[in-house]
Formats: C-alpha cells, structure tokens, sequence
C-alpha cells in the first residue's frame, strides 16, 4: 500500500502525508479515491476493510470510492489516463520489490559486513524478485558510527532512503533490536512502510 500511496502522490501531484488526512479538498478526496481503487483493481490479497483502514476509513468508502472514480475514468478522458499510469507505475513497482536491510551492527566492521553479505547472497538466490538495499554497506566506507556527526549524517540517508517511495518493505535481521535498528523501524512506521522481521528475536 505505501508503493501505491506513493505513486498516486507522484502522478496527481498531491502531497503523501495529505492522502491521510481528513479533509474535503477534491484533489486530495480524487487522489486518495485512486489509491483505494487500484488497490481493489490490483491487490487481490488485501480485503476492502483493510484497505480503508490503510487511509482512515471504513469498508463502505472503499466502495464509494471505486464507484466514484469509475465514472470519472469513463467521462474524463486526462482523468482515466492518469489512473492508467498508477496502474502501470505499479505494476513495475510490483515485479521487482526493493527491500531495506536493517541489522543491528557491532564494533567488529569486518564481522558486520560477512553478516549482512551472507543475508544479501541468500536474498539474491532464493527471492529473485526482492532487491536488497543495504545503506550499511555504502556508510560503512565513509562514515564513522562512533562519531556523532558521522552517525547524524547516516540517520539522515536512512531517513531520505526510507522517504523516497523505492522501498517496499524493511526487513529486520539479527535476534535483537539495536537502536539503530529501532530508528529505522520508527522510519519506516512512519512513512507506512511494512516491517517484516526475518529472524527471531531472543
């Protein structure tokens, strides 16, 4: 849903977190009209109840929605195209997903990097649609974690990663959550990203 919500943000030009909120503005009411839509048309997985959960609402908005942004795709031609676009978006989006590797890391640099490596090599040969994405293994070249401004300056990539709408989920590894680990599952929570967590935790 957040890929989606992402999209629709992008091609109407409304603002992400505005999809959220209540108001009556048209071009906010449309826009989020058209997530809940696709979301219908496109994820067979997800019930009509979650999908009004998602953005603040009830079942029978969904289906007010579908109704409503049928008619305008079937009177107005720009409007319909649109919509084909965050279909289309989505559906790229969709068949390769860009995932967020969050390990909690030690002082033992050499250590974190044969860790996260071996996680990376095992998502590559047996989930050929999940790409992994490991801020961990750019920052760890030319940032220094023990220095204050050094860990600002990656909490602040993670932030602007995590923002950017290319990822699709986070997957936590590692049997404990480290503070850094905790900061990017309160990112991604925030931005309604999914947190999968992918080894148990003592």
């Amino acid at each position: 849903m957040f890929e989606l919500t992402r999209i629709v943000s992008e091609v109407f030009g409304v603002d992400y977190q505005r999809l959220f909120e209540i108001t009556r503005k048209r071009a906010v009411v449309e826009a989020r009209q058209v997530a809940m839509y696709v979301a219908v048309k496109e994820i067979k997985t997800i019930s009509l109840s979650k999908i009004g959960e998602y953005y603040n609402k009830d079942h029978a908005t969904v289906i007010h929605s579908v109704k409503n942004i049928t008619n305008l795709c079937e009177t107005e031609k720009l409007f319909k195209e649109k919509v084909n676009q965050v279909i289309i978006k989505y559906k790229m989006l969709e068949a390769n997903r860009i995932v967020y590797i969050a390990h909690p890391i030690s002082n033992d640099i050499k250590g974190n990097v044969e860790k996260i490596l071996k996680i990376v090599k095992e998502i590559n040969l047996t989930e050929p649609k999940v790409i992994p994405f490991v801020p961990y293994l750019a920052d760890v070249l030319s940032l220094d974690d023990s220095i204050p401004e050094h860990r600002k300056k990656g909490i602040s990539n993670n932030i602007v990663y995590l923002k950017s709408g290319i990822i699709s989920e986070l997957h936590v590894y590692g049997n404990f959550i480290s503070k850094g680990v905790a900061e990017e599952i309160a990112i991604a929570r925030e931005f309604k990203i999914p947190v999968i967590y992918k080894s148990k935790l003592n």
